[in-house]
């Protein structure tokens, strides 16, 4: 692939998941971004009425960031084993924090407001490609 594809690739990748960001509450439903935005109290917990909703939404958020991350990881290393691999740590935390996630909105989530707080960033953020990239690059160092 010709090397300025490859550039356009990564910074497409990366303004796309800038504007996840940037558009979170337009694009989103999840009345937790308030609630950690400002001092996250148990008076002003969101209630679970619309817990699905709010399930939906972040495991969408997550997929649109599982996919974003493996094309930025493909754009960096051109490696579509480190592709295949990636896609199997996403699938493996998805199916390790998702429950956890839905367990902590389901029930009252001021009882568990710290780590529920962690959960949902994991799930929201796309964290999990910050450690990827290192990794990787390691990895590539190894077999060189």
């Amino acid at each position: 692939m010709n090397k300025a594809i490859q550039i356009l690739g990564i910074i497409t990748t990366l303004i796309l998941l800038v504007l996840i960001r940037h558009f979170q509450e337009q694009l989103f439903f999840d009345p937790y971004l308030a609630f950690f935005k400002n001092q996250a109290t148990f008076e002003n917990t969101p209630l679970n009425e619309k817990s699905y909703e709010i399930m939906i939404s972040v495991g969408y958020r997550y997929l649109l960031n599982g996919i974003l991350s493996m094309a930025l990881l493909y754009f960096i290393f051109m490696n579509k084993a480190y592709v295949f691999l990636s896609f199997f740590i996403l699938l493996l935390l998805f199916v390790i924090l998702f429950p956890m996630y839905c367990y902590f909105v389901m029930v009252d989530f001021r009882e568990y407001t710290l780590i529920g707080f962690y959960v949902r960033r994991f799930m929201i953020q796309p964290i999990i490609v910050m450690l990827l990239i290192p990794a990787f690059y390691y990895l590539r160092g190894q077999k060189d």
